[in-house]
């Protein structure tokens, strides 16, 4: 790769500016974070007419640059964030009684048709009442 030729894409690129030098230009807020975090570049310019733009200078090949580059965009996670996302909150379907329906079991009454509820006392003991 010769001097001054960008690889990379719109969000991410880089360009080797002099030998064992690289610089790294983003558009996108988020790698700019990941950029500023590393201990080893340091911001070298900011971009002030129309978008987001910062550009950081590493003491890195345009090689380690490219790995750095297929690195952040095939990952849109952090590296330390967890492996499996949390589950989703389940909702619960309020019924017209005013209790709530479980997805996994069956609703205790239709919402469409209601039947009565028949209480039937037996030796002073009621069945059927909750």
């Amino acid at each position: 790769m010769t001097l001054y030729e960008p690889c990379g894409g719109s969000d991410l690129c880089a360009w080797k500016v002099a030998k064992g030098v690289t610089w790294i230009q983003t558009r996108s807020p988020m790698f700019a974070r990941k950029l500023s975090q590393r201990s080893d570049g340091q911001l070298m310019a900011v971009g002030v007419s129309g978008g987001y733009l910062r550009t950081f200078q590493f003491r890195k090949t345009i090689k380690w640059a490219k790995k750095l580059i297929a690195r952040y965009t095939q990952a849109d996670e952090a590296t330390n964030e967890r492996f499996q996302k949390p589950p989703a909150p389940v909702t619960r379907l309020k019924l017209p009684d005013g209790n709530r329906q479980r997805p996994s079991v069956p609703a205790r009454f239709s919402t469409k048709i209601r039947t009565p509820l028949l209480v039937a006392e037996v030796g002073g003991v009621a069945f059927g009442a909750n």
